[in-house]
């Protein structure tokens, strides 16, 4: 796991300790991926990016992971990618 990678509650505990906001964004593709961590990139703000069972079926869990790695490192982003805990093991 990379470091840009974060567990969710550190990530809100920093942000309730400074007052902030943490947007969560569900995303569907690629495309939409890319601009919410690009804009949280230009916020210089952590991003939660979730995605539907159905999404997650879609695109499946480890291409997802994978993406949003990627692109967190590319905008040097650091970021939450909770799996909806619906989606089980066969759902992939």
């Amino acid at each position: 796991m990379t470091h840009l990678l974060r567990p969710l509650k550190p990530v809100l505990q920093a942000a309730r300790a400074g007052n902030y906001a943490v947007g969560s964004f569900n995303v569907a593709n690629f495309e939409m991926m890319a601009t919410v961590i690009q804009v949280a990139a230009e916020l210089q703000s952590p991003v939660i990016v979730s995605t539907s069972s159905a999404e997650a079926r879609y695109l499946g869990l480890e291409v997802a992971a994978a993406m949003a790695r990627v692109l967190a490192i590319q905008y040097g982003t650091p970021l939450v990618l909770p799996f909806d805990a619906r989606v089980s093991p066969n759902d992939r």
